[in-house]
């Protein structure tokens, strides 16, 4: 905003509805199910000045959270929308699963439970388009690795496209790269 200004910052939170005719999209806002309850402060006004930033930090809470695990990619949908005399003026959304991860005597746990976590390496390479995989590739590759009963996936020595990480929740597949 190129003048001082007050703008309105709301936070909601969705189930995801992954589905056949979304899974492949990469919007998390093609995801959206129904809305959350959600605790905390999910709304503030803030005032910017001329040609500068704000941050706002809060702290949210999902009541009773559905864990994401590999047998059940659970999934949440974070809508953040800044209005401005109650004109939107940008929205983002984002996916994410609820889970914790430790480690208990030499054993790796996800959600307090022991997991044993088989799987594969993936380089994002491909001999027609090299390292520009289309999503297309990257989605039929992930469900090859899911087909395989792997839970795990090792991607490269480089970060892998940002889709192959979307996917990669929604299936259930953990990664490590």
């Amino acid at each position: 905003i190129g003048v001082a200004a007050t703008a309105n910052v709301a936070v909601k939170v969705y189930e995801a509805s992954v589905n056949q005719t979304n899974i492949q999209s990469e919007y998390a806002k093609d995801l959206v199910g129904s809305e959350v309850a959600i605790s905390g402060v999910s709304e503030k006004q803030i005032s910017l000045g001329a040609k500068s930033v704000s941050a706002w930090k809060t702290s949210l809470k999902i009541p009773s959270p559905k864990l994401w695990t590999m047998k059940n990619p659970y999934l949440y949908i974070m809508k953040v929308t800044v209005t401005k005399d109650s004109k939107v003026i940008d929205e983002y959304y984002t996916q994410l699963g609820v889970r914790t991860v430790a480690t208990k005597s030499g054993k790796f746990l996800l959600n307090n439970k022991i997991m044993f976590l088989p799987g594969v390496a993936r380089h994002e390479e491909h001999p027609d388009y090299g390292r520009s995989v289309p999503k297309s590739i990257i989605y039929s590759d992930l469900q090859t690795v899911k087909g395989l009963n792997a839970l795990y996936l090792r991607t490269a020595h480089y970060p892998n496209h940002l889709y192959t990480y979307l996917i990669a929740d929604r299936l259930g597949i953990a990664i490590m790269e």
